[in-house]
């Protein structure tokens, strides 16, 4: 069935541009924040379109989107494998790439779970020195692996200390503070 994914979605995308009305020329749009586009935005989970049908997010077996928002996976990659790139994976590449995230950037990691693991390979892609920051010191062996340069164990007293002004920005993919 994942071979047909593909189709499915360049399918849809076609359909898609001849039905959707244009976006308007607004500021959000020319900022580069096409997503914050009020006239025709449908939201992800529980929104209704014109004809009555209400958007399932996650639930969804298809959606209807612009072609903007859509990205052709080859048929050579597996949709089990594609699926959390285009979740996880587009959640922290968003933010990494706004803020500039690149060569000679200090970029801090904190969090190293599942959206932790793409923002420390996204961050390394990018050419930024990475910092994985921690409150499990068990973590680290993985977070090099995924790209961190450094490794910050948080859970020590007074840890960020020698840490502070030290980043050109920090992303956070922790779930809890605790």
């Amino acid at each position: 069935m994942h071979k047909s994914v593909p189709t499915l979605i360049a399918t849809t995308a076609r359909l898609i541009k001849k039905t959707t009305a244009p976006t308007s020329e607004c500021e959000s749009t020319h900022n580069g924040d096409r997503y914050l586009t009020s006239d025709s935005r449908i939201d992800t989970y529980g929104a209704k379109y014109e004809d009555g049908t209400v958007s399932q997010g996650g639930f969804s077996s298809h959606i209807r989107v612009q072609e903007y928002f859509v990205f052709k996976i080859p048929e050579n990659l597996d949709t089990a494998i594609a699926a959390p790139m285009l979740c996880a994976g587009l959640t922290t590449y968003s933010p990494l790439v706004r803020l500039g995230c690149g060569p000679g950037k200090k970029v801090g990691i904190v969090g190293i779970g599942g959206l932790g693991h793409f923002a420390l390979m996204w961050a390394h892609a990018l050419g930024a020195e990475v910092f994985a920051i921690s409150h499990t010191k068990d973590k680290e062996e993985d977070a090099k692996k995924l790209g961190a340069d450094h490794f910050i164990y948080s859970g020590d007293k007074d840890w960020a200390k020698p840490y502070a002004f030290k980043f050109d920005f920090i992303l956070n993919c922790e779930f809890s503070i605790s």
